[in-house]
């Protein structure tokens, strides 16, 4: 099964909550025309309780605007195409994800929520504007934590170095792994996974593509393939 995901909404999404903040000043006035004072203070509330909401809507549609988000379920691939750039990974290569949403007490901001996915090199966000988080994970079926939060403002948790290198570290052991499993299989099987490399982990095709160039420039590896 294959569902595509993109923003829902439009620019306007940004500048909404601004009509929150020219009614209530022209109600306080209508309520209390003789009360300039009221209509400050108001106002200065109104404010207060709108910027957030503006930060967040902000934060949220500049992450999504240029990003789709392909799920194919029946394979087992994600591919999110990002501006100009396309990220392809296994539904079973995520190492994390979290599900960001607001405390089940709290009433403002209820409607902000996203999901932080990580793979071993890289962490997607995908917010509500998209996709419901809890739709998505349906779709996905893969573990998640909770994270419940006051302000939900977009994290990424960039890896740092040493995670990146812990990384590293594991890709290679992988592929190392694999360069044994790939030395009995023919050239066309290689190809095969090569071609195919959305159905297989990163350091499983980066195995198959080095066992399949190190025969073709060793000519003994080559006459046994």
């Amino acid at each position: 099964m294959k569902q595509k995901y993109r923003i829902r909404y439009g620019k306007t999404i940004l500048f909404k909550p601004l009509l929150f903040l020219l009614i209530m000043p022209i109600l306080s006035w209508l309520l209390w025309p003789d009360k300039p004072d009221s209509i400050v203070i108001v106002a200065t509330l109104a404010l207060a309780y709108i910027l957030p909401i503006l930060y967040l809507n902000y934060q949220y549609w500049r992450n999504d605007v240029d990003q789709i988000v392909a799920v194919d379920t029946s394979q087992g691939v994600v591919k999110i195409m990002k501006g100009t750039q396309t990220f392809q990974f296994l539904i079973d290569d995520v190492v994390a994800c979290d599900f960001v949403n607001v405390r089940p007490f709290q009433k403002i901001h209820r409607e902000y929520a996203y999901l932080r996915i990580k793979t071993a090199n890289e962490t997607f966000i995908i917010t509500h504007l998209t996709v419901k988080p809890e739709e998505l994970l349906g779709q996905l079926g893969i573990p998640y934590e909770d994270i419940e939060v006051f302000f939900p403002s977009l994290n990424y948790e960039r890896l740092s170095p040493k995670q990146k290198e812990k990384n590293q570290a594991y890709f290679e052991r992988k592929k190392r792994e694999f360069l044994d499993r790939y030395s009995g299989f023919q050239s066309i099987e290689l190809e095969d996974i090569i071609k195919n490399r959305g159905q297989y982990a990163d350091y499983a095709v980066a195995a198959a593509y080095e066992t399949l160039s190190n025969r073709r420039i060793n000519p003994v590896n080559k006459a046994q393939a």
